[in-house]
């Protein structure tokens, strides 16, 4: 399944660049995220990286 949609494009971009520049850093970490969203983010990170907990 492709996260990439019209509709989340930039916030795929957005997550994606943000975990790359802490990368390895995140790996198998505890995220915490406070948000207003969907939980679109949660999901695409959840999904692609290797973390131990995504609240």
């Amino acid at each position: 399944m492709s996260h990439f949609t019209e509709d989340n494009e930039m916030m795929v971009r957005l997550y994606f660049y943000l975990y790359e520049s802490f990368s390895p850093g995140l790996k198998d970490k505890n995220i915490v995220e406070v948000v207003s969203g969907r939980g679109g983010g949660a999901s695409f990170i959840s999904q692609n990286y290797p973390i131990s907990s995504y609240l």
